[in-house]
């Protein structure tokens, strides 16, 4: 029903008995007809924007160094080691070998899955009084778990490598569910980025005695594009409700994490599934409720729209994806001699300002792109692309809310 292309995305179970989705700028209340609602509106989370915040790249941040951390440890490791609840393993019977044990969800007696290194199995464990106890689950089932929660009936769910969800109620009673193929719609052209580091040359005269010190991290943007509908083979979480309702956030292999609502009796799926994309295109939409900026002077992008929707609502795009290799070919010219490193440029549709729109996006990937080359490489581009229309430029320094986009082969 939903997919987020964020990393900060999960399923947080209120007290109530209400279940919201958090996904980095957005957060959303779970209904129990499968639909998902925004808290608050777009304005309100625009308001949290910095004003004058155009850049589609993020800015480099102070020296590591400065902030006693290991420049080596990844932020995603950092956030592990602070966010994990571990069991201690002296408290755990039946979990034989070095490993792990990590507190279940649970909203009866607390439960822990224990994972064993040497074989990779995988065990299930119930507080009973003082000591923990093993609880009896298929051996085939056990080799391959990844994620469980109890729910307030006392039935334990069970999510395997497969994929496939498996539900055993308090009796005793097996059931098992596969997740659905997610639906077509789920998948668009995003934005991604991932933490770059710089190590910044010592002045002249100088050296560095501390072999953290110059060294910052960056936010290194892209484009990828869409892709078909993948299974749903890594479960993230599962937080049951009453009923035997369930909510299931598991992963793609397309780094999406996908929402899937189980209910009995069945509901329908949403006619217009949830698509969220990655913390760059929350931004990048919370910009796009302003006015697009006209470029007048210096931007890190710079997007030249070739088609613009009609006032019937139609979008002449197709002529301009028909033109795909020779835009290529026009853009790979006005980067002029290979050089490193060069600006990203991509062929793109999607709304700007509200508008729908088509055209070519260049921008600084990474903050070593000279400004001053994208710019002159739009000027060149946009001078090529229109020098037959008798038309001014049409140049935004504000990048499309994407929909579907092919990067250009340079």
């Amino acid at each position: 029903m939903a997919r987020s292309l964020s990393w900060r995305t999960k399923l947080v179970p209120m007290a109530d008995g209400k279940v919201r989705l958090s996904a980095a700028l957005r957060h959303y209340e779970l209904m129990p007809d499968g639909s998902a609602v925004l808290i608050g509106d777009l304005a309100s989370y625009a308001k949290q924007m910095p004003e004058n915040d155009d850049n589609l790249v993020g800015y480099d941040v102070p020296s590591l160094a400065a902030r006693g951390a290991d420049p080596y440890e990844t932020p995603g490791a950092l956030r592990e080691a602070v966010n994990r609840n571990e069991v201690p393993r002296a408290d755990v019977d039946g979990a034989e070998g070095e490993g792990r044990c990590e507190q279940m969800e649970s909203w009866s007696v607390p439960h822990a899955l224990c994972h064993v290194w040497a074989n990779g199995k995988t065990t299930v464990h119930r507080k009973n009084g003082a000591r923990w106890e093993l609880v009896a689950i298929p051996e085939a089932r056990a080799q391959g778990l990844r994620e469980g929660a109890v729910g307030p009936d006392g039935a334990l769910w069970l999510g395997l490598r497969s994929g496939k969800i498996v539900r055993i109620s308090k009796a005793g009673v097996v059931d098992s569910f596969d997740i659905p193929m997610p639906d077509a719609k789920l998948y668009r052209a995003s934005f991604w980025s991932q933490d770059i580091f710089a190590q910044a040359a010592p002045a002249k005269g100088t050296s560095h005695d501390d072999p953290f010190e110059g060294i910052k991290r960056f936010e290194q943007v892209g484009i990828a594009a869409s892709a078909g509908p993948h299974l749903v083979t890594n479960i993230q979480q599962i937080v049951p409700r009453a009923d035997g309702e369930v909510w299931v956030l598991g992963g793609d292999s397309h780094g999406g994490a996908v929402l899937v609502h189980m209910s009995r009796p069945a509901i329908a799926p949403p006619s217009e599934p949830l698509v969220i994309g990655s913390e760059t295109d929350q931004r990048n939409e919370l910009r796009n409720l302003r006015k697009p900026i006209t470029w007048v002077g210096h931007c890190p992008q710079l997007f030249v729209a070739l088609a613009k929707q009609r006032v019937d609502g139609s979008l002449p795009s197709e002529a301009v994806w028909a033109r795909e290799a020779a835009i290529g070919a026009i853009v790979k010219k006005a980067f002029g001699k290979p050089r490193s490193p060069l600006p990203d440029a991509a062929l793109v549709e999607g709304k700007l300002g509200g508008r729908r729109v088509a055209g070519v996006l260049i921008w600084r990937g990474s903050p070593e792109v000279s400004e001053e080359l994208v710019e002159k490489s739009m000027t060149a581009v946009a001078a090529e692309l229109t020098s037959g229309t008798g038309l001014p430029p049409d140049i935004t320094c504000t990048a499309p809310v994407l929909e579907r986009a092919s990067t250009l082969s340079l």
